[in-house]
């Protein structure tokens, strides 16, 4: 995905949510119904412990990732729980 990713969109719970690069290796996160910025994906590290790419996901307003892995769409699916606790619902 690092370098081969563009708009792409994916379903978590009865929701659309749009990635979108914003950079080199980040990407923004928003709902697409409502247009609200969840926060951003990020490429933490181009080859992790097993030679795939590490991701993270960054809250609004914050600088650093919550949470990392090599799964980006489980990565922006946590994030989307984490800033949303009525996702769930």
């Amino acid at each position: 995905m690092a370098d081969k990713i563009g708009t792409r969109r994916i379903e978590h719970k009865d929701r659309e949510f749009e990635i979108v690069p914003t950079g080199p290796t980040a990407w923004s996160v928003t709902e697409v119904l409502t247009g609200v910025v969840y926060g951003h994906l990020v490429l933490i590290n181009m080859k992790g412990e097993e030679g795939s790419p590490v991701y993270g996901a960054v809250l609004p307003d914050h600088a650093t990732p919550f949470i990392d892995g090599t799964d980006w769409e489980d990565i922006v699916r946590a994030l989307a729980n984490q800033v949303d606790s009525g996702i769930d619902v």
